[in-house]
Parts: C-alpha cells; sequence; structure tokens
C-alpha cells in the first residue's frame, strides 16, 4: 500500500469529520472544534494521511514554545487500517518534529476507557 501525507486544513474538513465518525462511535470533536484547530496554524499542525483519495487518519499536536513542550490534542485511524502502526507513524512524525522545533516534552490525554491507545502511547513512552 502506498499512503499520502499531506498538512490538513479547510479543505480537509468534511473527510476528518467522516473519519472521526468511523473510528468514534461519539465523536468527541464537532466541526466548529475541528475548523478552529485547523484555522489557529500559528500554534498547532494537522496532518492527514490518505490511501488514495480516502483520508484514513489524522494527527492534531499544539506547540507551546514558551513552556517548552507539545500535546497531541487528536489522532486517530479509521478501523480498515487500524493495527498496521499507522497511528505509531503518525505520533512518531509529530514527536520528531517537536524535537526539531526543541521542545522537551509531548503530551496527550486520553480516555480511561480507551484501553487499546493506552497500550499504543505506553508502547510508545508515553
Amino acid at each position: 500500500m502506498t499512503f499520502k501525507l499531506a498538512k490538513a486544513d479547510l479543505t480537509h474538513l468534511d473527510a476528518l469529520m467522516i473519519a472521526q465518525s468511523k473510528i468514534y462511535q461519539n465523536s468527541p470533536w464537532d466541526k466548529y472544534a475541528f475548523k478552529q484547530e485547523l484555522l489557529n496554524t500559528h500554534r498547532r499542525l494537522y496532518l492527514a494521511l490518505f490511501d488514495q483519495r480516502e483520508l484514513i487518519g489524522y494527527i492534531g499536536i499544539k506547540f507551546t514554545p514558551a513552556f517548552r513542550e507539545a500535546h497531541i490534542t487528536n489522532v486517530g485511524i479509521i478501523p480498515d487500517y487500524q493495527n498496521q502502526h499507522l497511528g505509531q507513524y503518525l505520533i512518531h512524525l509529530v514527536c520528531d518534529y517537536a524535537k526539531q522545533l526543541r521542545l522537551d516534552k509531548v503530551s496527550l490525554e486520553v480516555r480511561v476507557d480507551n484501553q487499546k491507545a493506552q497500550y499504543i502511547y505506553q508502547k510508545n513512552g508515553f
């Protein structure tokens, strides 16, 4: 499989919402929240992962240079593409980017009942 990675912007908003609805039973973010994240390009970066034309995953990260840290705000891979290490790939990308920016810390939050995600995050040093 050949995947394409792109910086997400407002043209990807509808595809992000579709992907999020496939990933989560109760979508945690509404369209307005995603739009605000995509518009805040000074302190945020969103990456979209595609297989052909379908958006299959995404990750967002918020930068706080004054505190030398970054926070992963949102990450997801649609179910048909899970268990292929794509989420880990995205996490590694943004963590490497944070290192390039000389940020000391990358954090994230995870729901207590999302043990699959907790396992992946722990495996990646979170």
